[in-house]
C-alpha cells in the first residue's frame, strides 16, 4: 500500500497508520524499514554504543535536565512526559550567550525580574511591559543564511499580543496564540534569512507580564533541542554492531526521502536488512510525527 498520504506513527514496538497497526514498513525500493527490531525507548540495546563529545539537554519527567558527554538522551515529551525514545542530533551552537537572564539586553520600556525556569531553577527572566510595544532586544553575530530564534515562554498576566523578531521589530511574528494560561510553559520560535540578526521580544500591551527561558538562536530554519547560552552541542553518533557508526547527517544522506531535518527520535533499528533504521522525524523537538511520503506500508 502506498503510504504517500498516510501519517506514520511509531508507538512503542508497533507502527500505526491512522488506527491500523502495520505489519511492515518498506522503502520505495521495497526493502523493509521496520519489522520488529530493537527497542530504543529507554535503554541502549546490547552491542550498540553512543558518542557525543559535549554535554546536552534533555526533557525527563517534565523538567529540562542536563546529561554529560557520551551519555545518550532518552527523551520525554516536554508537555505530557510521554516517552519519545533515543535522541540523535547534528551539532548546533546557541549564538545567544545571555539566554536566560535578559537584563543585559537592550531595553525599551520592558523591565526584567527573575522567575523559576523550565529546569526548576530561578534562572529565567520575567518581562513586564512598562508601555505599549515594550521590547527587549539583542544583536547576534551570525553569518548570512537561515537562523532560527526559539524560546520558552509562559504568560503571567495580560492578554495583549507577544511577538518575536529577528530584525529588531521590523517584521514581527505573533506567538500570543500559543500563550494560553492553562498550558504554562510553551516553546515558540520564528526563522528568518539574514546576517547578524537583532532578535527582539515585544509586548504589545502595557502591564502585560511573561516569563522567558532558554532563548536560542542557531543556524538553520528549525529549532533543535535546548542548548546553554553560547555553548555548542556536539554531533551524536550511534554505532550499530552490524553497520557501524550512524549519525543524523549520514542517515539523511542514506535515505534522503525521509524528512529527517535536524532532529530525530530513534524508535527502532532493524538488525538484518537494509535500510537499517526507522525513526519518527519532526521539524522541532516539539513537533509530532510527519508524513513519510516515500514509504510503503503493509497493513
Amino acid at each position: 500500500m502506498d503510504g504517500g498520504i498516510a501519517m506514520i506513527q511509531l508507538n512503542g514496538s508497533r507502527v500505526f497508520v491512522g488506527a491500523t497497526q502495520a505489519k511492515q514498513v518498506c522503502g520505495p525500493d521495497g526493502s523493509p524499514l521496520w519489522a520488529g527490531g530493537n527497542d530504543f525507548r529507554s535503554t541502549m540495546p546490547g552491542g550498540y554504543s553512543f558518542a557525543r563529545s559535549s554535554s546536552a539537554r534533555v526533557w525527563v519527567g517534565g523538567v529540562l535536565t542536563s546529561v554529560s558527554s557520551n551519555v545518550a538522551r532518552f527523551a520525554d515529551d516536554p508537555y505530557t512526559s510521554a516517552n519519545l525514545g533515543l535522541m540523535l542530533e547534528n551539532a548546533a551552537t546557541n549564538l545567544v550567550t545571555t539566554n536566560r537572564d535578559l537584563s543585559s539586553w537592550t531595553n525599551s520600556n520592558c523591565t526584567v525580574g527573575t522567575a523559576t525556569g523550565i529546569d526548576g531553577t530561578s534562572g529565567a527572566s520575567r518581562l513586564t511591559a512598562g508601555s505599549a510595544n515594550a521590547k527587549r532586544s539583542l544583536a547576534v553575530t551570525a553569518s548570512a543564511g537561515w537562523h532560527c530564534f526559539s524560546t520558552w515562554m509562559r504568560r503571567i498576566s495580560g492578554y495583549g499580543d507577544v511577538n518575536l523578531s529577528l530584525d529588531d521589530g521590523a517584521f514581527q511574528h505573533s506567538v500570543a496564540g500559543a500563550l494560553i494560561d492553562s498550558r504554562g510553559w510553551v516553546r515558540v520560535w520564528w526563522r528568518q534569512s539574514s546576517a547578524n540578526p537583532t532578535i527582539a521580544i515585544i509586548l504589545a500591551e502595557a502591564g502585560d507580564v511573561i516569563d522567558v527561558d532558554f532563548v536560542q538562536v542557531e543556524d538553520g530554519a528549525v529549532p533543535t533541542s535546548e542548548i546553554d547560552g553560547g555553548a555548542t552541542r556536539a554531533a551524536e553518533t550511534l554505532t550499530c554492531p552490524i553497520y557501524g557508526a550512524l549519525s543524523a547527517a549520514a542517515l539523511h544522506a542514506a535515505r534522503p526521502t525521509l524528512p529527517l531535518k535536524r532532529y530525530s527520535i530513534i524508535d527502532r533499528i532493524l538488525d538484518g536488512a537494509s535500510p537499517i533504521i526507522t525513526f519518527a522525524a519532526c521539524d522541532s523537538p516539539l513537533g509530532g510525527g510527519r508524513p513519510l511520503p516515500e514509504l510503503m506500508v503493509a497493513l
